[in-house]
């Protein structure tokens, strides 16, 4: 008998990736497509799951969050979910001017997302969460010590 654990670790054929499931007659398998072919898809459900996610995490009673909301308290929760969902490298810094708790974002395709940027930029400093805090105290920050911290 196949167990459902079985199926989700299935891998894909080389040059694809798994996108979630699908349903393939009565079975549902994964969900294989072209590597340069997985689209990010950012939508009601992804956003559900994550409120879900903060709110049993943290207590919370959310129904909404705007992305930035989002990319200024719960980055890592996000990032999770969108690794989980789509792929990618996790990464993250607290390396950031006056802000302890850092930001998380994700490295795919050599492409950075974050809440307020799912269609992904193709560099770094584009994310707003950088330009905010490029505008608020400079770009002296970001330097090579920056860049050979960020954690993944």
């Amino acid at each position: 008998m196949i167990k459902l654990k079985d199926i989700l670790l299935e891998d894909c054929w080389k040059g694809y990736k798994q996108i979630g499931m699908k349903k393939k007659g009565k079975k549902i398998v994964p969900n294989c497509v072209p590597i340069e072919e997985a689209v990010v898809k950012i939508d009601q459900e992804f956003n559900d799951e994550l409120i879900d996610n903060i709110n049993d995490e943290y207590s919370e009673d959310y129904t909404t969050l705007t992305p930035q909301q989002i990319n200024d308290g719960y980055c890592d929760m996000w990032a999770t979910l969108f690794v989980e969902k789509f792929g990618g490298e996790h990464q993250w810094s607290f390396d950031f001017p006056n802000d302890p708790n850092g930001h998380s974002w994700v490295k795919l395709n050599n492409k950075f997302y974050d809440a307020e940027t799912t269609d992904g930029t193709p560099t770094l400093e584009k994310l707003p969460f950088f330009q905010r805090s490029i505008q608020k105290n400079g770009k002296d920050w970001l330097n090579d010590t920056f860049y050979k911290n960020i954690q993944s």
